[in-house]
């Protein structure tokens, strides 16, 4: 954790934001991202995209839980735009992209009912403590015994 409270404790992406990155990261989709979760995925969900990046991946799993809630965050603010440009082109209205930091998500336990990350723990330098967090927030794993196939 940071020791001021205004930093992230996240602060070295060490990808970057750079031209080749950003190609990699926008050639990702659910289908081929994350496709081991969209079958779980169902209409009304509360979903946590946590590490965002450009929003190719969410914007599948974002369809996946229309009408339902779908908020990404991620530590970096230039991302909200790309990811907000990403959803808007497919027309879906359920989506909210802001910044935070996976070790001090905003919101109350048991919030969500699906959490997705994708290239995100290897970036945290404390994974433990991030996963930790996320299961916080994950209404799912609390409620159903602590394993996504039980």
């Amino acid at each position: 954790m940071a020791d001021n409270a205004n930093e992230s404790s996240t602060p070295n992406y060490t990808m970057g934001y750079g031209n080749p990155n950003t190609i990699w990261m926008n050639r990702r989709s659910a289908a081929t991202h994350a496709s081991l979760l969209l079958p779980h995925l169902k209409p009304g969900m509360r979903m946590l995209d946590a590490g965002y990046g450009p929003g190719s991946i969410s914007v599948g799993l974002a369809a996946a839980v229309a009408p339902g809630e779908f908020i990404g965050v991620d530590m970096e603010e230039s991302q909200i735009a790309f990811a907000s440009a990403a959803v808007t082109r497919e027309g879906l209205s359920n989506t909210q992209f802001q910044i935070a930091d996976v070790l001090k998500l905003p919101f109350p336990d048991n919030h969500f009912d699906a959490i997705h990350c994708h290239a995100l723990l290897m970036h945290v330098p404390d994974t433990m403590a991030a996963l930790a967090e996320l299961k916080r927030v994950q209404a799912w794993w609390n409620h159903r015994g602590g394993g996504f196939y039980r």
